[in-house]
């Protein structure tokens, strides 16, 4: 029993020694800085022992982290905690990810994601339950979807979707009813090393529709929509800089909606990239491509998916060409009306 008691003592004064003290020190993160996942403090001497590290940063100032180093390096267990509640767990080697990790909401504590990584990229099966209506298992193999990804029912248990990825690659998609069904069909495929295509059919009422979305770099960039093998209408967008603009609104997002019967609407929108953040303006596009069917919902996105102060929407359709101003400090916004009709109140501006 002794030799017992003499045994962990010894392993917990080798705990100590290794880590350098049972409290963990504090320490606020504008003092630390990090160069290739080493921490330094700002006398650029490397971390080393136990450390909990609150963020002053704006965007993370809700963040604490409890966390192990050697020489500066991440090692052993972490903690990710959210206005003092643990939102995310899991262990470091040499300043990576590895080995399992768990994500809670902050708000009830329930776990929601389960990753597994392998020197710092996911590798392994991964289980998610953010959306409160489904989950979702997969395998990734050095951070690449590999293999099924199937989404449940959370409440019955039912099968959703099952998709098929091959290195990361969507290669198809089948959506089922509560019978398992097949009441969606979608495939993918690559027309150059930067295209790809996703095509979904479905059947309604004896009628056929095929929407196709592509996507360049991962990006999406135009979408088509068929019946019965009839072109209904087709939607584009890109962006671009204006080299004839000078000031911060130098580049300008266009979306080009035409019909079968080639009527058009154009609209495009100058903004600053500067105020404007890359995934507020993929939210836009893929609004757009998905669900915008007017103008006005398109500057309606531009709203809610994005914090710009001000830009201007030039929309242009039968080739009259119309402004619609936002300004937030003059309280100006001149989109009001029904997005079904043409925006006549717009001010004219040629």
């Amino acid at each position: 029993m002794i030799k017992n008691y003499i045994f962990l003592i010894l392993i917990l004064l080798s705990y100590f020694n290794v880590f350098g003290q049972k409290t963990p020190k504090r320490i606020k993160s504008h003092k630390t800085y990090t160069k290739n996942n080493q921490v330094f403090n700002n006398n650029s001497i490397p971390l080393n022992g136990h450390y909990k590290i609150k963020y002053t940063d704006y965007l993370n100032k809700w963040k604490t982290e409890i966390s192990y180093f050697k020489n500066g390096y991440r090692y052993g267990i972490s903690k990710i905690l959210r206005f003092n509640k643990l939102e995310k767990k899991g262990t470091y080697a040499q300043g990576l990810k590895h080995g399992e990790w768990r994500s809670y909401h902050h708000f009830n504590g329930k776990l929601y994601l389960t990753t597994h990584y392998k020197n710092g990229k996911k590798h392994g099966k991964e289980i998610n339950e953010l959306h409160a209506l489904e989950k979702t298992i997969c395998n990734y193999v050095n951070d690449s979807i590999d293999g099924p990804l199937i989404t449940y029912d959370t409440f019955n248990g039912i099968l959703k979707s099952k998709a098929f990825y091959k290195q990361g690659k969507k290669m198809y998609k089948h959506v089922y009813d509560d019978f398992l069904n097949i009441i969606e069909e979608l495939q993918f495929s690559n027309k150059s090393p930067n295209i790809s295509i996703e095509r979904k059919k479905r059947e309604h009422n004896n009628d056929i529709f095929i929407d196709s979305l592509f996507y360049r770099n991962n990006h999406p960039f135009k979408k088509t929509f068929y019946k019965n093998n009839k072109l209904i209408f087709t939607k584009e967008v890109f962006i671009k800089k204006d080299t004839t603009r000078t000031g911060k609104n130098s580049y300008v997002f266009i979306a080009n909606f035409f019909d079968n019967n080639k009527n058009t609407l154009s609209v495009s929108m100058y903004y600053s990239n500067i105020l404007l953040d890359p995934s507020s303006i993929y939210e836009i596009k893929n609004h757009t491509l998905n669900y915008a069917s007017s103008s006005c919902d398109i500057y309606n996105s531009l709203l809610f998916f994005s914090a710009l102060s001000y830009f201007n929407l030039y929309i242009e359709r039968n080739n009259l060409k119309y402004q619609a101003t936002y300004d937030a400090d003059k309280n100006l916004n001149h989109c009001t009306l029904d997005p079904i009709y043409e925006p006549i109140r717009f001010r004219q501006s040629f």
